[in-house]
């Protein structure tokens, strides 16, 4: 997957991992805030080895509408370690299910193995190529 495109496209990567999130907030809200305010798509991750990281999704993301005010926000939701196949606590079903509640785009990715690690990236950045050129990226969404 490539991007051709006139738009520069400057992606700010923050990991908030699950055990340091909350303690991350407290310290530095305001910072995170501003970020949250000046983003046009956010990429979401969770593991899908860990039930717990899917749960904490949605508490994630009612910080960034909380944040946006409301407006509609670009998610592309990512289910990590999809090559843990024995040890996975959270199916595709349940990926595609939150994403369609977060009015979002889903995909599995795998940083060991290399499955859609770029995708991931690359289908925000379209989405908000597509959200620049007036092209309504929710209902296209929401039609899925």
């Amino acid at each position: 997957m490539s991007i051709e495109s006139d738009y520069p496209y400057v992606l700010e990567i923050l990991e908030l991992r699950h055990k340091y999130y909350l303690s991350y907030l407290a310290e530095n809200s305001a910072l995170h805030d501003q970020w949250v305010r000046d983003g046009e798509g956010f990429l979401i991750m969770y593991s899908m080895a860990s039930r717990s990281t899917l749960d904490r999704v949605e508490r994630f993301y009612d910080h960034i509408i909380r944040v946006k005010d409301n407006e509609p926000v670009l998610i592309m939701l990512v289910g990590n370690k999809c090559d843990l196949f024995t040890s996975r606590e959270v199916s595709k079903e349940e990926g595609m299910n939150m994403a369609r509640k977060l009015n979002g785009n889903y995909i599995e990715r795998s940083a060991e193995t290399c499955v859609n690690a770029e995708r991931a990236i690359y289908g925000l950045i379209k989405m908000i190529r597509q959200n620049r050129e007036g092209v309504n990226i929710l209902e296209e969404i929401e039609r899925k």
